[in-house]
């Protein structure tokens, strides 16, 4: 500004207005906030998985557990997958345990003949029935 006319600015300035202080909470809107897009983000998200897992080809190769679980649980996809791979891997181990004790277990197959003796055992019954 000029020198002139800070001279004829008045001495006192006025007193600014008093600052509206903001509410603590805004009042509620009518209008409803949308939810996120769960299609979408899974879309985005089987890019992702695909990645990792080239064998999948479309969202359809997956158990519909896995998209269930993604979309309810709030979760990334490949999570989502990676949990029901897990799950699928308990369930074969645990399988492949069973299978393994009843085997250990079992007496045999009947349709084998009989079950081999050691030659000593053999030598022991005949000579006992021998005596007899």
């Amino acid at each position: 500004m000029e020198p002139e006319k800070l001279e004829q600015l008045p001495e006192e300035l006025p007193v600014e207005a008093p600052v509206q202080e903001m509410p603590s909470e805004l009042p509620p809107t009518d209008v409803p906030v949308p939810p996120p897009d769960v299609t979408d983000r899974l879309a985005t998200e089987f890019l992702t998985l695909v990645e990792e897992f080239p064998q999948l080809v479309s969202p359809a190769d997956l158990p519909d557990s896995v998209l269930d679980t993604a979309a309810e649980e709030g979760i990334p996809l490949l999570d989502a997958y990676l949990r029901y791979r897990w799950q699928e891997e308990k369930k074969v181990a645990a399988a492949t345990t069973r299978r393994q004790k009843a085997a250990q277990s079992s007496a045999g197959s009947l349709s084998r003949g009989a079950v081999e003796t050691p030659p000593e055992q053999d030598a022991f019954l005949r000579a006992f029935r021998s005596a007899l």
